[in-house]
């Protein structure tokens, strides 16, 4: 197994080379995207990537090379310019008939290889350009890819959660002022992306006691995390969450108010569906509101906010 980082991949795409491999890419994709916008995507990246000002010093600085930070351009033109590199590789003719990668997977700069020549591969991604420049990792037993500890044993992979060794897990208090629904969601999210990310019962039990006892440190009362985390059984809800769904564009409407010390009390909830009827019996009200509403909450000022001023 091999784990690969590109170094600062942005900044380090030649704008020449970008707009070229974005250009290919765009023909090959001729069935998909019409013809007319094809040179006015062009002609707007070259202007996105050739526009990049920055201020330091009351000096005003132009960026001549790579992508800026943040763009919304940024991470489909990385991404392409990573797409049409890696090609070279993946699809190169000799690899493929000596099966020299079992699997290549990678989001943006992060690569995981699972490959027979190990070195070969390296070599070649680090000879892709000049400008691309690599960490990687090599092992015949795990490595570490995005949020995931992956091990190779008796030909078949299995995985784990990875948490950063320099994570301090300072996870949102018990006692803060949010509402309920949210301390609750949080608790249960991540003990579904755990049972997510565990390929065995083992990895999910490991990960959700170190969770209990960083909760517990956060002033989490006891039976409170007694109740949710035996809600929750591994083997019953592990295939829901590898089953794909299809998402619900259908926007609902959300009914906002603010939250403060009132609106905590308040049952809004209760109000809302225990009256629900008022709306649902009115032709013209319940044109205008189809579906039952979501119950969201906008923040208050905080006291910072409420001492300082903002600038103009």
């Amino acid at each position: 197994m091999v784990t690969i980082d590109v170094v600062s991949l942005y900044t380090n795409i030649p704008t020449p080379l970008g707009l070229q491999l974005l250009e290919q890419f765009l023909e090959q994709h001729d069935d998909e995207i019409n013809p007319q916008f094809k040179q006015l995507i062009i002609n707007l990246a070259s202007f996105v990537l050739n526009n990049n000002y920055l201020q330091y010093n009351n000096i005003i600085y132009k960026q001549i090379s790579g992508t800026a930070m943040g763009t919304a351009l940024a991470v489909a033109y990385a991404n392409i310019f990573m797409l049409q590199l890696e090609k070279r590789i993946v699809l190169n003719t000799q690899n493929i008939h000596n099966r020299n990668i079992q699997l290549y997977l990678r989001l943006l700069d992060d690569i995981y290889i699972i490959t027979t020549e190990p070195d070969k591969i390296i070599t070649q991604i680090q000879n892709l350009h000049k400008s691309i420049k690599i960490t990687y990792t090599k092992s015949t037993t795990s490595a570490v890819f995005l949020d995931l500890i992956t091990h190779f044993k008796d030909n078949t992979i299995e995985y784990e959660v990875y948490q950063k060794p320099m994570n301090k897990y300072q996870y949102l208090p018990y006692n803060s002022f949010h509402p309920q629904p949210t301390i609750k969601a949080f608790v249960l999210n991540e003990l579904k992306r755990y049972i997510r990310n565990s390929s065995n019962e083992e990895y999910y039990i490991k990960t959700k006691r170190l969770l209990y006892k960083r909760l517990i440190n956060r002033k989490y009362p006891k039976d409170y995390l007694d109740k949710l985390f035996n809600s929750i059984d591994y083997n019953t809800i592990r295939p829901t969450l590898l089953t794909y769904k299809i998402k619900n564009t259908q926007r609902k409407p959300i009914f906002t108010i603010q939250y403060n010390l009132h609106s905590k009390h308040l049952p809004i909830r209760d109000i809302l569906r225990e009256n629900w009827n008022m709306i649902s019996d009115d032709a013209h009200l319940q044109s205008i509101f189809p579906i039952k509403q979501i119950i969201g909450y906008s923040k208050t000022k905080n006291l910072q906010q409420i001492l300082s001023t903002s600038k103009s």
